[in-house]
């Protein structure tokens, strides 16, 4: 009889994680430590067939708490060398939402035993939205206000690469790449606002520390995100790996 295998993984949280009080335009996934491929596509398919499903609502109670849904598939082809993903995305934080479906692609490239690059691409739709009705203004009836919530829509990509050399692995990825704006019109006053995308960026390094051979594995990971006028932001992470092999 064959025995069951059941990994087991524990995330600790380090103290170096900074908190800085800039805010960028995308919402920071701290899953990542589990999954890769939140923030780089380059690492859709990689750990086999995913679901993830996910919803988070920060300061319940609080009127225009950040809110936030997630989705996202990914698998291998059936070429070991590729792999594809899908993420479905709904972020509301205050009077500012923002919607998007991407589609991932990502290739591996195999230099040797201990080397390999990975290359993922994103590309879709993203629509951000401007709900005026949650505003809480004095004056109500000011010229600046738009008497309808205002919807924009455009495309969207981002780019990954990963570097692995044996159990070291080195990440960067760019979010928004085309750096699209979005234009609202107010048809009754009309009044007009633009918003401008910035790009986005996050590097990633990870070192795998074998305890226990198939057993236990220790590995620290160190994020850094940044975007145009906002200093680095640096998050720091111990994931543990245990595969429980009963008798």
């Amino acid at each position: 009889m064959q025995n069951s295998q059941k990994k087991i993984t524990l995330l600790l949280l380090l103290i170096l994680s900074i908190t800085i009080a800039h805010t960028q335009q995308l919402p920071f996934y701290s899953q990542h430590v589990v999954n890769p491929y939140f923030v780089n596509p380059a690492f859709a398919g990689e750990n086999g067939t995913n679901v993830f499903i996910d919803y988070r609502k920060q300061w319940i109670g609080l009127n225009g708490a950040p809110e936030y849904q997630l989705f996202t598939f990914e698998a291998p082809l059936k070429s070991e060398n590729m792999g594809f993903g899908v993420t479905i995305s709904n972020d509301v934080n205050n009077v500012l939402g923002s919607s998007s479906g991407l589609l991932s692609y990502s290739y591996v490239a195999k230099i040797n035993k201990l080397h390999q690059f990975r290359f993922g691409v994103s590309l879709g739709f993203r629509q951000n939205r401007i709900l005026f009705n949650k505003i809480n203004a004095a004056d109500m009836t000011e010229a600046i206000l738009f008497s309808t919530n205002q919807n924009a829509s455009n495309i969207d990509g981002n780019f990954g690469i990963n570097y692995k050399i044996n159990r070291f692995q080195l990440g960067f990825a760019t979010y928004q790449v085309f750096n699209n704006s979005y234009f609202y019109e107010d048809t009754y006053n009309n009044n007009e606002l633009i918003s401008s995308l910035v790009n986005h960026y996050i590097v990633v390094a990870r070192y795998k520390f074998i305890i226990i051979p198939k057993i236990f594995t220790l590995s620290p990971i160190i994020l850094g995100r940044s975007a145009k006028g906002i200093p680095f932001q640096y998050d720091g992470n111990i994931k543990l790996d245990y595969n429980f092999i009963p008798g």
